[in-house]
């Protein structure tokens, strides 16, 4: 009696927690498709200007992170082992944005993994917050792309959302 009880209890949490997935989905899914109403086309031109990017290609991947936190900070190893090899580098740049209390320590934690490229280490938390305050306020909306003319194409961490990743992977590839 004690094993059944114990399977039905499982099922139990199985049955809600795979719903409350889904749940957490739906909303991600829906305030994903608002922000991406409200952004897409948006020029980020001074924005990138005002964080130093100026070398821009026909798509672009900015991704914002907390590099105060250590599993922020441990995206940059999933960017470089996952999503940059499957969508590549040819006409696609990735520009990381660290928003660092301590520009020391970040740089030591940069050279020690040994990222080089495309790394901005910021104090500045404002420029992004005034600008794109979205992506401060939850990991699932911390990377966007735009094109080369500095236009937001599409809202959205592609290492959170598997369907943002595909759709990534066929924007890209046209």
């Amino acid at each position: 009696m004690r094993n059944k009880s114990i399977v039905f209890i499982c099922l139990l949490f199985i049955t809600f927690s795979c719903s409350n997935e889904k749940v957490v989905q739906k909303h991600v899914m829906t305030q994903g498709s608002t922000l991406n109403d409200k952004w897409k086309g948006s020029s980020i031109l001074g924005l990138l200007d005002s964080i130093g990017i100026d070398s821009i290609e026909k798509y672009n991947f900015l991704v914002v992170l907390d590099a105060n936190c250590g599993s922020c900070f441990g995206e940059l190893e999933v960017w470089r082992k996952r999503i940059v090899p499957k969508l590549g580098n040819n006409g696609l740049k990735y520009y990381f944005v660290l928003l660092s209390n301590d520009k020391k320590v970040t740089n030591f934690l940069l050279k020690e993994r040994d990222f080089k490229d495309f790394i901005f280490n910021f104090d500045d938390k404002d420029i992004i917050k005034h600008n794109l305050p979205f992506m401060l306020e939850d990991k699932v909306y911390n990377a966007l792309l735009f094109d080369k003319n500095g236009l937001v194409h599409t809202v959205g961490s592609p290492l959170v959302l598997e369907n943002l990743f595909n759709y990534y992977v066929e924007v890209i590839k046209k």
